[in-house]
């Protein structure tokens, strides 16, 4: 009996894949620099491989970028100044060119912090390198509103690795407008995707007393004055002491869940937070939130309470199943344990129902990995 697998796909996936290509003449280049460091020149033909590939893995090459242009930079740094030069273009090369692929955000959110820590890394090379600063600074401000949500991800890291840059007589102005143009295009985003104050009175019937106070120190009065004061600042500390970054602002939403007395509240507040464009990263955490709310179900609701709870949480399930399905199994299993807890027959007969609408998960899930893995799905029941 043969072992071989026999599939068209993978016939066809192989063909695509095993083609040849040709490496250009600068990257060659590039790579011949490093022919006497066999560690350091594995890594560098590696990621020209994968670069210059026509089917090239984006993924494996914003990964490989630390070590490239970061870590192994050190190298380049003892050549004669034209080479340098040279080295220097074909770095900033890489960085455009990936900047304006508009890459899926886990991979985009990364190479904008490794692009950052290049500039702050490399910046005495950067500044005797054909104004390289100011090339760094303009490749950023060009490129910012093709990647302005991976921008805001690093608010907090762009005050600190341009701050050389910031000082330096040269590139001060232009770093500094470009900045305040991120920290202005930051505040307009938080404002126009959150719109609490407009959520509450949607939802304010819910509640069991007024919010409205408590919640509008996260309204439009909290974004007036940020932008107010990103507009009033003439200097570059001046600008990042008053400018909140992404995490300021998350953990200001999420500080608002104890706000609410009561649990079915809390639920509704946390599955505002869960749909907003701006937590996509931190749904993992919220989740986890939701998880210490559905702890107190059986201590603060009643039978319908519950029951209501039950259908508002298999909604929202629902939604982020394809995306968080072992957190959301955890939730499940949190409730289960909350409704068993009641001994109350019809509740728990209601869970029951609920979860086999919900659907199972079965070890038969298979999946490819992007190493061609096969996988069984981990989160069955």
């Amino acid at each position: 009996m043969s072992n071989e697998i026999k599939s068209k796909a993978l016939e066809v996936n192989l063909k695509n894949t095993n083609v040849e290509y040709e490496i250009p003449a600068e990257h060659q280049w590039f790579m011949s620099l490093s022919e006497k460091q066999w560690g350091l020149h594995k890594r560098v033909m590696e990621f020209f491989a994968e670069y210059d590939h026509p089917m090239s893995n984006r993924a494996e090459v914003v990964k490989a970028l630390p070590n490239v242009t970061i870590s192994d930079f050190w190298l380049y740094k003892e050549l004669p100044i034209e080479d340098q030069k040279r080295v220097v273009n074909v770095a900033l090369e890489i960085y455009e060119k990936l900047l304006s692929e508009k890459l899926r955000h886990a991979w985009a959110k990364d190479l904008v912090t490794y692009f950052l820590r290049f500039i702050d890394n490399n910046d005495a090379v950067l500044s005797q390198c054909d104004n390289g600063v100011m090339r760094c600074i303009s490749l950023l401000d060009k490129y910012m509103d093709d990647n302005a949500f991976d921008y805001y991800c690093h608010i907090g890291q762009f005050k600190v690795k341009l701050a050389l840059a910031a000082e330096h007589p040269e590139t001060g102005t232009v770093t500094f407008k470009m900045m305040q143009r991120l920290v202005l295009s930051h505040v307009r985003y938080w404002r126009e995707t959150t719109q609490i104050e407009k959520w509450y009175e949607e939802h304010k019937a819910k509640m069991s007393r007024d919010y409205s106070q408590t919640l509008a120190e996260l309204g439009n009065s909290l974004f007036d004055e940020y932008e107010k004061l990103a507009n009033e600042a003439d200097n570059w500390q001046q600008l990042c002491d008053n400018a909140f970054t992404f995490n300021d602002i998350i953990k200001a939403f999420e500080s608002k869940i104890a706000a609410f007395d009561h649990t079915s509240e809390q639920f509704c507040y946390i599955f505002y937070l869960l749909h907003l464009p701006g937590t996509i990263d931190n749904h993992p955490q919220l989740l986890v939130e939701l998880n210490k709310v559905i702890k107190l179900v059986s201590h603060e609701l009643d039978e319908e309470q519950c029951i209501a709870s039950m259908n508002d949480l298999f909604e929202q399930f629902v939604d982020f199943r394809d995306s968080h399905l072992n957190l959301i199994l955890d939730s499940i299993l949190e409730l289960g344990k909350e409704i068993i807890n009641t001994k109350n027959h019809r509740l728990i007969h209601y869970l029951e129902r609920k979860i086999i609408d919900f659907g199972f998960v079965t070890p038969g899930v298979k999946y490819i990995t992007n190493d061609w893995e096969l996988k069984v799905n981990p989160c069955h029941i």
